[in-house]
């Protein structure tokens, strides 16, 4: 009887070493999916900020572009109401002057300082878009690089959530592997004894 009581004890705890093995296994494999699950997570959050801020930056561009856009307006109806002016100043002038030759540097003094006026105006317009196209550009090439770092950091992200699942996997792997040998040794041991008692 203590052969056979003997023998049921070495083959439950073989036994028992097999279930621990199995249940490190799943714990591992647990882990691992929870793992790859906060890499997608964090994958998804990474994207979503990615695209808030691509959104943000775009925001700015509309925004510099629709000023730009009412500035150019602003600038081109003031541009109509001066070259106007001027024409009628310099109409009058000629007028007032007309026949009169000894008015002749006047006159032309009176055109080229509209033509001045509005060579100066012409400077500021183009200073002002040309800086509101450089603006836009840097804010393009921020957007980018925002957006392709975004992406970068939300593979990086899976990457590392997926290497670590791997490695927790193998441990799974290996706890049963080990699990399996105590049951084997076990149960192997405990034959060796029975049999030699027999």
């Amino acid at each position: 009887m203590g052969a056979a009581a003997g023998l049921g004890a070495g083959l439950y705890s073989g036994f028992q070493s097999y279930r621990t093995a199995k249940l490190q296994e799943a714990l591992f494999k647990q882990k691992a999916e929870a793992a790859k699950d906060l890499g997608d997570y964090n994958s998804v959050v990474t994207i979503n900020n990615t695209v808030g801020k691509v959104n943000e930056l775009q925001s700015q561009i509309n925004i510099l572009n629709h000023n730009k856009s009412k500035a150019l307006a602003e600038a081109d109806r003031k541009y109509v109401d001066t070259a106007q002016s001027m024409v009628d100043e310099y109409s009058k002038l000629v007028l007032k002057t007309s026949g009169n030759y000894s008015s002749y540097d006047y006159l032309k003094a009176a055109e080229s300082r509209a033509y001045k006026l509005l060579t100066d105006y012409d400077y500021q317009v183009s200073q002002a878009t040309y800086q509101a196209d450089v603006q836009e550009k840097e804010l393009q090439r921020k957007t980018k690089l925002v957006y392709d770092l975004g992406l970068a950091n939300a593979d990086f992200a899976k990457y590392k959530a997926n290497l670590e699942a791997y490695g927790l996997q193998a441990q799974g792997g290996i706890a049963y592997a080990q699990g399996i040998n105590e049951a084997v040794g076990t149960i192997s041991s405990t034959a060796m004894n029975y049999a030699s008692i027999g």
